[in-house]
């Protein structure tokens, strides 16, 4: 039961380590502690954490500068925060809107 338990949480984690949500790979993490998964594994998959949580801080940060873009009327920033936001992965909808005020600013 304890050597099934390990395999499940070992499998969440990797399912976890592939995703972007960084609230389910750090509870991933947490159980897969728990259930006894080797030093390795939990090691590889705090990495990938740092990773997911860089990545989400970079989105943020690029829909918080395309909010400041829409804002600033100024096309050559709007165009370089609409390139930056798709780069980091925001949403289509905030980039969607971006465009649209470029359009209108053009």
């Amino acid at each position: 039961a304890a050597e099934e338990r390990r395999q499940e949480a070992e499998a969440e984690l990797a399912q976890a380590c592939a995703g972007d949500d960084v609230e389910a790979l750090q509870a991933a993490i947490v159980r897969a502690r728990a259930a006894g998964a080797p030093a390795e594994t939990l090691r590889g998959a705090e990495e990938a954490l740092e990773v997911v949580q860089e990545l989400a801080q970079a989105r943020a940060d690029a829909e918080e500068s395309l909010v400041v873009a829409v804002a600033s009327n100024n096309p050559r920033l709007l165009q370089a925060a609409i390139e930056l936001a798709e780069e980091a992965g925001v949403a289509g909808r905030a980039v969607e809107i971006a465009r649209e005020r470029l359009a209108g600013l053009a």
